[in-house]
């Protein structure tokens, strides 16, 4: 049998996009064992050739001798998760050199681009899709392909060895390979670059083959995986069908009356995924909402790729889009037709989504070079006529079969079923463009609609969190159990790790936090990753502890078996927020690795304590009982005649705290002020604790602040039960008893009260 019929059989009998259980292998595995880890700040500095690379490039020198990697041998171990399933006679492979293979072999022609990325017979287009999307920026480029490597014909430094760097688990990795390439007949098997002497994406397959054990390893995989490998970016995936149905239901359950409330609703869409990207837009349809986020996310450097999964090959066979296939996006805009008049809107399959004189569209590059788009648009179409010659170049159209086409925006949503999307986020304290050492010519035609090396719009504050769910040997629910399941299983919830983060002042906060699992193997199979995922919940602007029964969701991801769950905030409020990430179910044990983004301070912590600190504690006094307050609603008497716009309280209590709440504003309806989930929690030695509020006001005209009133309050904390109270407001300058003058309005109290200080 002949090796490339045999071969191929093999690689293609196996998944090309692989499900959500796909996983990959771990970053300190033996065969990365040449590894420095560096940490995740230093995503955005090229990367220098590492000490261990210099060392054995020296000795290599000093030898005369080419370098082969006894880690990664040029044998049927580094093909094959079994390397005795094939003899060596029957698999007719030679492993060669750049220079066997060409005369002037170069790491990069002419610089990199999408082009260059060709697959070969190995089923990993994940893998070039993700090539693909990283020659759009020059400093991942250099990031993932450190400096100094190009063969240089005026030196004899050539020792048949290369570095590249990939993410891992919060740490980029150097991976140390030989340049011997598996090939037949003198051809690459695998990934090359249409231009001959051109071997960067070639050798970049190989160290990412022995990144995760082996090339058959690389056979199926999740997009996002690959474009967070070769970026260290927050990495997900959008189900295109999913988010249209969801963002329809939620506009088909709207009246008039919730439209304020449009917004936050939809920052809630999918899960609190990508789609909080959007511009905000009262009513905005699916597709343009997906359409704006998209763009915007592309506008901010970010990977985009998209792939087709379907039951048949209808579509394949018709429009010459590949089914299983991922689709490097390489441009996202409105194209002005600026030509001709538009084309006829009674025409069904044209014009989708015209609006005045402009098109909206994307860009795809095929990975294996070919297959292009045949529908309206595609290369070559009568649409082509509406657009000036002049803006056709400007945009690189052409009529060539290179495996790059535009595809109107309307079609896209019709055929292709998920979009990976990898989101590069600058720490607040670097300043991109001078730290980036631009690699010389880059071609051309890339991000026509964005500036390559471009820094971000935004800046983040970065705080990243090691964990682990484990069990601490204990039962279930015991004290020290840190593996309480999703909050499907209310009871031991709450017993996972738990991080508060905070922030305060006027505006929100863009919040984006991503949950990573690290990867694992048994020899060089891939393992299984957990379910997880994690819920945000706002509690007491007060709280230091650990939360002991869950509180109304702010936001919760999916719960999906991948390598990371994301959730985005591009609004939150000022507060007090518990994070708990977790595995699906009790009792599950692995670790973690939670990155926090965020456009404001927070001051995020691992929240250990079940109870405030106590300064009797070391006397073995405990607290005995708890009271949560919760102000829902202060409502001003009309013959008051105040006129204020905003309320605040100060509260003061016998246990010594004093805290102030958040601003409450006028209801247009009338003087009634609506606090959003303000609440408080107390713990106290005694059974009874006594509270003080002081209510201010602040006029929005000349911003002066007014105390007008108080209200007093004693409750039994160990009542055991929730009340809801009214509760009187009066003037200052009358006293308690007076019961018929001096009364401005009503405050509505909620109040939960236990003899149990971990409760709550």
């Amino acid at each position: 049998m002949k090796i490339l019929p045999l071969i191929k059989s093999f690689f293609s009998s196996k998944q090309e996009l692989n499900d959500s259980n796909a996983a990959t292998i771990d970053p300190f595995h033996p065969s990365t064992s040449r590894s420095s880890p560096m940490t995740s700040k230093c995503a955005f500095f090229p990367s220098q050739t590492s000490k261990t690379y210099r060392r054995l490039k020296r000795e290599c020198l000093k030898q005369g001798k080419l370098f082969i990697d006894s880690e990664f041998p040029p044998s049927n171990e580094s093909l094959f998760l079994d390397e005795s399933r094939w003899s060596g006679a029957d698999l007719e492979i030679e492993w060669k050199r750049p220079g066997e293979i060409v005369d002037d072999p170069r790491l990069f022609v002419e610089g990199a681009s999408p082009f260059d990325v060709t697959q070969g017979i190995l089923g990993n287009c994940w893998f070039v899709s993700a090539c693909s999307a990283l020659t759009n920026s020059d400093a991942l480029l250099c990031k993932v392909i450190p400096d100094g490597q190009e063969w240089d014909s005026t030196s004899n430094d050539y020792a048949g060895i290369f570095q590249f760097c990939f993410w891992r688990f919060g740490r980029w990795i150097d991976v140390i390979i030989d340049d011997l390439l598996p090939c037949r007949s003198g051809k690459l098997l695998f990934a090359r670059s249409k231009t001959d002497n051109e071997f960067w994406s070639a050798l970049l397959e190989k160290a990412f083959a022995k990144f995760y054990g082996c090339y058959e390893n690389l056979v199926g995989g999740q997009l996002a995986d690959a474009l967070q490998d070769v970026s260290g970016g927050v990495a997900e995936t959008l189900n295109v069908h999913r988010f249209i149905s969801q963002h329809k239901k939620i506009l088909n359950g709207m009246n008039s009356t919730e439209d304020l409330h449009l917004s936050k609703r939809l920052n809630n869409l999918a899960n609190g995924n990508l789609t909080s990207l959007s511009v905000y837009k009262t009513g905005i349809s699916a597709s343009k909402r997906l359409f704006y986020t998209l763009k915007h996310a592309f506008n901010r450097e970010a990977l985009i790729v998209a792939a087709i999964s379907a039951k048949n090959d209808e579509v394949e066979k018709s429009l010459e889009c590949v089914m299983g296939h991922a689709y490097a996006l390489t441009s996202i805009q409105f194209i002005e037709l600026d030509a001709l008049q538009l084309i006829n809107k009674s025409k069904p399959d044209r014009g989708l989504e015209t609006t005045g004189k402009r098109q909206a569209m994307v860009r795809l590059q095929n990975p294996w070079g070919e297959k292009e788009w045949n529908g309206p648009w595609s290369d070559g179409s009568a649409e082509w006529e509406q657009v000036t010659d002049v803006q056709k170049s400007r945009l690189g159209i052409t009529a060539n079969d290179d495996g790059e086409f535009w595809m109107p925006w309307e079609k896209f949503l019709e055929y292709f079923t998920d979009i990976s999307v990898c989101q590069m986020l600058i720490p607040l304290e670097l300043g991109v463009r001078s730290k980036i050492k631009s690699r010389p010519s880059i071609k051309a035609s890339r991000r026509s609609n964005a500036t390559i090396g471009t820094p971000l719009n935004r800046r983040y504050h970065e705080w990243d969190f090691y964990g682990r769910w484990t069990t601490n040997g204990v039962k279930s629910g015991a004290p020290q159990d840190r593996s309480g399941g999703c909050p499907n299983f209310s009871a031991t919830f709450c017993f996972n790790p738990q991080f508060l983060l905070e922030f305060s002042g006027p505006g929100t906060a863009e919040v984006i936090l991503a949950l990573n699992q690290p990867d694992k193997f048994y020899g060089k199979k891939r393992l299984p990753y957990l379910a997880v995922g994690m819920q945000l919940m706002r509690v007491e602007f007060n709280r230091r502890h650990r939360l002991h029964r869950p509180l109304p969701s702010t936001a919760t991801s999916e719960y999906s078996s991948g390598r990371s769950v994301h959730l985005h905030l591009d609004k939150l409020t000022p507060g007090r927020y518990i994070l708990i990430p977790s595995s699906f179910a009790p009792k599950e044990e692995g670790e973690f690795l939670l990155r926090i983004y965020s456009t404001r301070q927070m001051n995020p912590r691992l929240l250990e304590e079940d109870t405030p600190v106590a300064a009797l504690n070391k006397f073995g006094i405990r607290f005995r009982c708890l009271v949560r307050l919760q102000i829902r609603e202060i409502h001003l008497h009309s013959h008051n005649k105040i006129t204020a716009t905003e309320l605040f309280c100060r509260l003061s209590s016998s246990t010594g705290e004093q805290l102030r709440t958040g601003v409450a504003f006028r209801s247009l309806s009338g003087p009634s002020f609506k606090f959003d989930g303000e609440s408080f929690i107390f713990h106290s030695l005694c059974p009874t604790i006594n509270f003080t509020f002081d209510v201010f006001v602040k006029n929005e005209f000349h911003h002066r602040i007014k105390y007008i009133g108080f209200a007093r309050l004693r409750v039994r904390a160990d009542q055991n039960d929730r009340l809801r109270v009214d509760l009187l407001l009066r003037h200052p300058i009358f006293k308690e008893h007076c019961s018929n003058f001096g009364q401005l309005g009503m405050m509505r109290l909620e109040i939960y009260a236990y003899d149990d200080p971990l409760y709550l």
